[in-house]
């Protein structure tokens, strides 16, 4: 996250491309490890598409955001009936 507001503070005309890149790179490397950390850089990158994105990369970003999945448990009672 440090290296992509570095090269967004360059300031030339492929400082937001560059970001942009680095995020592309620490999301894959973060695909299959923790989802915490994975979540802490999507969460980053949804602020920074916000100030310096576009309406397909703000939406673009969304769509790699997590979804939260409402789990349904059996319940099971002292004669076994669920």
């Amino acid at each position: 996250m440090s290296l992509a507001q570095f090269e967004l503070g360059i300031g030339d005309e492929n400082s937001v491309g560059g970001a942009r890149r680095v995020f592309e790179k620490a999301n894959e490397r973060l695909r299959n490890n923790e989802k915490e950390e994975r979540l802490m850089l999507l969460e980053a990158w949804k602020v920074f598409e916000q100030n310096n994105g576009d309406e397909w990369s703000q939406a673009a970003i969304l769509d790699r955001m997590p979804r939260k999945i409402k789990k349904r448990r059996k319940i099971e009672t002292p004669d076994g009936v669920r």
